[in-house]
């Protein structure tokens, strides 16, 4: 393996390797110049080749990275003949490829282990493959070769000339040694004068390409999509959260104003920064860098006892934060590989203040058996939610899961509830609230799709009451006393109700 690709593999991750020796294999060609440029841009984390493939900017990334590599001055040689008539010069016979089937013709010429990636299919999605054969390839022995070396005769003999399909058209050259010998997809450095003078003029005459090695990159991408954010030193950090103009960073980094904060990053084995928290495990502490965020998760932390011991349990994806107290009680906080919160359990408290997790918007799964009451701003910015453990909440102030997308709900003690619960849940289905009496406006407004609604002991119900829902058949309220207004508005079922008696009759 080429020893760049070593070092990115060790900074950024197996999937950064794969990604530059698919995309840049030219670059490669110059010891260091590829690892340079991502140090000078990206702050180290294996997830940047995840976040540019989830994101698909692949072509925007290879742009990018293209634009920063030095210029280099070169005659091209112009030509009016064709590049099979060039190549049958010096020696090759060209094929170009229209399917998978004429790509695989060409495996025999490979030994077992040297297979191209190109032979497992679904690479005319991106580029355009070409082979160049030569006369004599049939005859040119790979055991004649104990020592390969990217270009002898027997590596050159059989060529994949291809470019990436888009408005720049990227070149790579591999042989027949695939991977075997160092910079395999760099034959011929990737240059087609290599080849035979006047071939890069050819292919880009006769198939209209742009053969660019240096296209203009823009830096947009990583702004808007990627939510990477670049600090005053010019290289781009992985951003988990940004509140208050704080930039709470993957790594343990803070940045503000931009400014790198470094006293976390360096003492990564003293403090955990997950979300907007910091953890101190040698001080056994849990704060907050910015004073001005209202959030009552820490309160529910010490609302439990005397911090004693902090652990952390790593798992194959996340790591769990185990609190335990001189009360013998433990409180568990899991989060994943970025340091987002994407779990909690605490049996001990028994009510939850306003804004908790409010700016979380990882959080899977959390347990609260013993919570009676929770303020406003519950989880209010999630839409990961999955399992929600709230069996004896009894109150639920404004703003509970609003813009969650919870499908089910289940609180079987809760009686009263605020308004815009689980205001803008697009995916909720059926929501199960045994005990409540009273609810405010706009409950799950905008969640067109909840079919199943029991509320069997409503009294009281706000404004807006499942407006904008298209799904809920029916619904059985034989205590309820006042509905506001907008109650079902734009729902099918219950348009044929003109007034509240009409509502009451239809829900009695």
């Amino acid at each position: 393996m080429n020893k760049d690709l070593k070092k990115i593999k060790k900074l950024y991750g197996e999937e950064m390797m794969h990604l530059c020796r698919e995309l840049f294999p030219t670059i490669l060609e110059t010891d260091g110049l590829l690892l340079s440029i991502l140090l000078s841009r990206f702050y180290p984390t294996h997830f940047l080749a995840i976040d540019i493939k989830k994101k698909s900017v692949v072509e925007e990334f290879k742009n990018y990275i293209y634009s920063m590599v030095p210029q280099k001055k070169t005659v091209l040689t112009v030509t009016d003949k064709t590049p099979f008539e060039l190549l049958a010069e010096c020696g090759y016979t060209l094929y170009e490829c229209h399917t998978e089937d004429e790509i695989r013709a060409f495996l025999p010429y490979y030994s077992f282990g040297e297979e191209l990636c190109t032979f497992h299919g679904g690479r005319l999605k991106t580029r355009y493959v070409f082979f160049a054969v030569k006369e004599n390839a049939s005859k040119i022995k790979r055991e004649d070769f104990p020592v390969p070396s990217r270009q002898d005769a027997y590596g050159t003999s059989v060529i994949s000339i291809q470019f990436s399909r888009g408005p720049i058209n990227t070149l790579m050259i591999a042989n027949r040694y695939n991977h075997i010998v160092e910079n395999a997809d760099s034959t011929f450095s990737n240059n087609l004068e290599n080849i035979i003078a006047g071939l890069t003029d050819s292919f880009e005459r006769h198939y209209h390409f742009n053969i660019s090695q240096n296209p203009v990159g823009s830096n947009e991408f990583i702004d808007t999509i990627l939510n990477y954010v670049m600090a005053d030193n010019g290289i781009y950090y992985r951003c988990n959260i940004k509140k208050n103009n704080v930039y709470y960073c993957e790594g343990n980094i803070l940045i503000e104003n931009g400014r790198v904060i470094g006293d976390y990053s360096s003492q990564k084995e003293r403090y955990i920064i997950m979300d907007y928290f910091i953890l101190d495990l040698k001080d056994k502490t849990i704060t907050m860098y910015d004073d001005h965020i209202h959030d009552s998760f820490i309160d529910s932390i010490y609302g439990v006892g005397t911090i004693s011991n902090i652990q952390v349990k790593k798992g194959q994806d996340h790591r769990t934060i185990v609190i335990e107290y001189e009360n013998n009680k433990t409180v568990e906080i899991t989060i994943d590989d970025h340091n987002s919160i994407i779990g909690y359990r605490n049996d001990y408290v028994e009510e939850i203040g306003p804004y908790f997790l409010k700016d979380n918007i990882d959080l899977q799964f959390i347990s609260l058996p013993q919570v009676k009451t929770i303020g406003n701003c519950f989880l209010q910015q999630n839409n990961r939610i999955q399992s929600l453990d709230l069996p004896n909440v009894e109150d639920v102030h404004d703003y509970f899961l609003c813009y969650c997308q919870l499908r089910n709900i289940f609180l079987p003690k809760v009686k009263h509830i605020g308004s815009y619960f689980m205001a803008y849940d697009y995916m909720a289905e059926t929501v199960n609230l045994p005990e409540v009496e009273k609810i405010g406006s706009y409950f799950i407004s905008y969640g067109e799709n909840v079919r199943e609604v029991l509320v069997p002991n409503i009294v009281n119900i706000g404004n807006a009451f499942l407006y904008h829902n298209y799904s809920l058949p029916e619904i059985k309220m034989p205590h309820v006393q006042s509905i506001g207004m907008g109650f079902l508005a734009n729902n099918p079922f219950f348009e044929d109700c003109l007034d509240f008696d009409d509502f009451i009759k239809k829900c009695r």
